[in-house]
């Protein structure tokens, strides 16, 4: 009797072992392989800086310019054929019409703009402002195209002093410290335009510290 008690309490532990191996946890996981897990991603809340563009301030005639370094005024800017060359009349290097004897005449598929600014020298030293003929000091945007050309100067006074006459290789455009100078010239440029009424843009470089700083004047005639 004992000995089938025994038996069956034998075959009783080998059937509760056999249930025991057989449930190892179900992974749901095909092939045995380990479970899978989906890490769960974040929102990101940062946002990129961008850098704004500078504004391009534009100017009307007659407006003043300013850097650390100098103070410009764009006093008088036309469209014209002709330029007055005679020194002695007091219309001198100004617009002028086509058919006048003392006069430069813009050649076919070009126009001239007569300009008279002011420039102040707000520096603790003196600087040329615009080198000897240096074709970047100003230019003209026309009908969507910029133009790059020489400026051809014809008188200068200086701090409310007698009119001097300008001359190529000769002049000096130096500015002393504190010195206010009204500049009479033209530039010419090669294109020509469709009204003397139209308007266009002139644009000039001024020193800024260690730079340099574009400033854009709006001309509506």
């Amino acid at each position: 009797m004992k000995r089938v008690i025994t038996i069956l309490l034998a075959a009783a532990l080998m059937l509760s072992m056999a249930a025991c191996g057989g449930d190892s946890g179900n992974t749901d996981t095909p092939g045995g392989g380990a479970p899978s897990s989906t890490p769960t991603q974040k929102e990101s809340t940062a946002t990129l800086d961008v850098p704004e563009e500078p504004e391009i301030q534009e100017l009307a005639l007659g407006e003043m310019a300013t850097t650390e370094n100098v103070e410009f005024t764009l006093d008088n800017a036309q469209l014209t054929l002709a330029i007055c060359n005679d020194w002695g009349a007091d219309n001198y290097f100004e617009a002028v019409e086509v058919d006048s004897a003392a006069s430069y005449k813009a050649p076919i598929g070009h126009t001239y703009i007569a300009i008279t600014f002011t420039i102040n020298n707000l520096d603790r030293v003196g600087f040329t402002y615009d080198g000897f003929y240096e074709a970047d000091f100003m230019s003209v945007e026309y009908n969507g195209e910029t133009y790059i050309t020489e400026t051809r100067y014809g008188m200068q006074c200086s701090n409310g002093g007698a009119w001097e006459q300008m001359i190529k290789g000769k002049t000096t455009y130096w500015l002393d410290v504190g010195e206010i100078k009204t500049i009479v010239c033209y530039l010419d440029i090669p294109v020509e335009v469709e009204n003397f009424t139209d308007t266009f843009k002139f644009k000039v470089l001024l020193p800024k510290l260690a730079e340099t700083a574009q400033f854009t004047y709006v001309i509506n005639p």
